[in-house]
């Protein structure tokens, strides 16, 4: 059997309508790679679990699946794809109970805030970018994944060797290297709800270039009290001083 083959029994077992994991582990004990090509059009077993998580149902069987692979050696900065990338399509509570276990199996900063990267372009460049008057800003759908991308930082950011590690999400979250015990109760979150707004405006590039740029804010408040308990700023790479960090305008 080769290794593609071996690896769609893996997809395939993922996807059964009644999950079996002594099944999975069995054919990961054979030889199977979570992260490895299932068929020959350069698809990946994971890649595609998490593209199949944009069906809520579905997404629900992801945290206990990379739970699986995780226990079983599965290291996904080793992964010759972008693994995180993929889980930006996965923004709810099961997406990121999944980033949770990975973020709790460890990862290094860099990894952690391109991922942080991805989302803050899925933020500002397509939900954002993709507002106008057509569009119902209150849509529950919209606001939801919005909420939990949010959500999916503040988590990134409550661990304390990722946060003391990059400028770039302690800047996201209007943070000190002082403040990271505060960040601490954001892996509660079910504790918190977030709300958010954007502007637009152009910035001109140092050649001169017009550039169209959103930027946002958020507010992280704590249920029932509505206490704001943590601010961010939604802020993307062309927002920068160009030396590729964010500037700093949590109090404008």
């Amino acid at each position: 059997m080769t290794q593609i083959e071996i690896n769609k029994l893996l997809y395939e077992a993922a996807v059964a309508p009644q999950l079996d994991t002594e099944l999975i582990e069995e054919i990961i004990n054979e030889g199977a790679d979570p992260l490895g090509q299932y068929n020959t059009d350069e698809e990946f077993v994971l890649e595609a679990l998490f593209s199949d998580g944009q069906d809520r149902e579905f997404a629900k069987r992801l945290p206990l699946l990379v739970e699986v692979f995780l226990k079983h050696g599965m290291d996904i900065e080793k992964s010759e794809w972008n693994v995180l990338h993929c889980l930006t399509w996965v923004r709810d509570e099961y997406g990121i109970q999944t980033l949770k276990n990975i973020l709790d199996a460890g990862i290094s900063a860099s990894y952690a805030e391109s991922f942080t990267v991805e989302l803050i372009g899925d933020i500002l460049m397509f939900e954002a970018g993709h507002y106008d008057s057509n569009t119902s800003f209150n849509d529950y759908t919209w606001s939801y994944s919005m909420e939990y991308a949010i959500k999916m930082i503040l988590l990134i950011a409550s661990y304390e060797q990722i946060f003391h590690s990059s400028r770039y999400i302690r800047e996201l979250v209007c943070a000190k290297i002082e403040d990271a015990d505060q960040l601490s109760r954001f892996r509660r979150w079910d504790d918190y709800q977030c709300e958010y707004t954007f502007n637009e405006s152009i910035i001109v590039s140092p050649s001169g270039e017009k550039i169209r740029n959103i930027r946002g804010k958020a507010r992280a408040r704590e249920i029932g009290s509505n206490m704001e308990i943590r601010e961010l700023q939604l802020i993307g790479i062309l927002d920068t001083d160009y030396t590729g960090r964010p500037v700093n305008n949590c109090d404008t």
